[in-house]
């Protein structure tokens, strides 16, 4: 009896059509893209000015606008720039900016003549929200400081500040 099932069993199976199972492929891919985005366009520029030996400053506003406090004199062939940042930020991308408000010291180069350079003014933008690719200008101003016996020459920053762009 039980060979006779093992036979029905055996003839079934070889009499039983058989189907292949179809398979089908597909690839997986992934772009990881900077939410946040920031770039420099512009230095920042005091201009050239004289003082006149007594301790002065020379404002420098977002817009480029030069303001003199003290016995100095701006040169007419030499405009201040504020230094120009671009934020460019992608979809549904939140972000705020902040500026280090440290004091930068400028040099002369190869002496040890410095100025100071603080207060600084940043047009803040709102933080944002987006759902689209959304580009925005920031400038930024700041108060250099001049002592009342600076030597002539110019003066370089060897610390850069830093403009932080904070993003969810």
């Amino acid at each position: 009896m039980r060979k006779l099932f093992y036979l029905f069993i055996l003839i079934w199976i070889m009499s039983s059509e058989l189907y292949a199972q179809p398979t089908a492929t597909s690839s997986v891919t992934a772009t990881i893209i900077l939410p946040v985005g920031t770039q420099q366009s512009t230095e920042m520029e005091f201009g050239k000015f004289s003082a006149i030996g007594i301790a002065s400053e020379v404002k420098l506003f977002r817009d480029g606008l030069q303001i003199v406090k003290g016995k100095i004199k701006l040169d007419n062939q030499s405009d201040g720039a504020a230094a120009i940042f671009n934020v460019t930020d992608i979809n549904l991308c939140a972000y705020s900016v902040t500026l280090a408000y440290d004091p930068v010291i400028i040099n002369k180069k190869h002496q040890q003549e410095t100025m100071g350079i603080d207060l600084y003014r940043i047009n803040m933008p709102p933080m944002k929200n987006n759902t689209k690719e959304t580009s925005t200008i920031i400038a930024i101003g700041a108060n250099l400081r001049i002592a009342p016996t600076q030597l002539p020459g110019t003066y370089f920053s060897t610390n850069p500040y830093y403009l932080t762009v904070n993003y969810n």
